[in-house]
């Protein structure tokens, strides 16, 4: 499945696509390995804004019975302000969706625009943990947790600061640690704006703990930084993500970095002597 925000009859329209959908959340689905691709209608066909969004699905996690519960944020009353974190599940790989369902409503916290969740479940198997952006950069990033697989959710709270970034993704390594890539916001002027990884565990996360370290990525001169971050079977870290580069760059490039945490780990113990 590929999910995009919106489609409509403007300049926005991929015109090599004919009989283009419109609506919010347009959708292309593969049945065949990837081999081909067809559209199908958006979750919410115009004029209908069930499913009207800022980002679409940002995260998904596949549920105990079997379902996959996506999340995704939007503008309270059709701005793309006052932001809205909500979420959806469906149970037949993604051609239908329960209706959307409230996750995290910043306009009910003082201060705070929480968007871009990224989900994941504990290490245990019994807990689901999402971290959101702050979209206001009024502090941390925020987390919430769910005991009963996304019925419920805590109220935010505040990450630990290292986590403290937009477009979070993760991987859990085979000892347990986690890798979590995002665009750095933390205020430290030196350090902000760049791509890092945050290397800690789940416990660090529900205890507000800093984490190991953290891995200094990618710079860009402009925009970047949407991330796919896969684990190989021979322990390296693929992260691929866009950015500027190069300073003189016209546009974005995709760039990938790869790294392995035995070298990663061998490096941060020879800093700490």
């Amino acid at each position: 499945w590929v999910f995009a925000a919106f489609t409509s009859s403007g300049k926005q329209v991929v015109k090599e696509i004919p009989g283009r959908h419109e609506g919010w959340m347009p959708r292309v689905v593969s049945e065949d390995d990837g081999n081909t691709w067809r559209e199908i209608a958006p979750l919410s066909p115009k004029p209908d804004t069930k499913f009207a969004n800022v980002m679409t699905f940002s995260s998904m996690v596949r549920l105990k019975d079997g379902g996959t519960l996506g999340l995704y944020h939007r503008g309270a009353h059709g701005k793309d302000a006052n932001l809205q974190v909500l979420q959806a599940v469906t149970r037949d790989g993604g051609f239908t969706w329960s209706d959307p369902a409230m996750v995290c409503d910043g306009t009910k916290l003082d201060g705070k625009d929480p968007c871009e969740p990224y989900v994941f479940r504990s290490p245990d198997g019994e807990e689901l943990c999402c971290i959101l952006r702050e979209n206001k950069r009024s502090g941390t990033s925020l987390v919430i947790f769910s005991h009963d697989e996304g019925k419920t959710w805590s109220a935010p709270i505040d990450t630990p600061w290292g986590l403290t970034g937009d477009r979070h993704h993760g991987v859990r390594l085979p000892d347990g640690r986690l890798v979590i890539v995002s665009r750095n916001t933390t205020p430290n002027p030196k350090d902000k704006g760049g791509f890092i990884a945050w290397v800690g565990t789940y416990e660090d996360i529900k205890q507000g703990k800093p984490g190991r370290y953290r891995i200094s990525l990618l710079r860009s001169f402009k925009d970047g930084f949407y991330p796919g971050l896969h684990l190989l079977p021979d322990g390296t870290v693929v992260v691929t993500t866009y950015a500027t580069y190069r300073k003189d760059d016209g546009g974005c490039s995709i760039v990938s970095v790869r790294f392995k945490m035995d070298e990663i780990d061998a490096l941060a113990a020879k800093d700490s002597k």
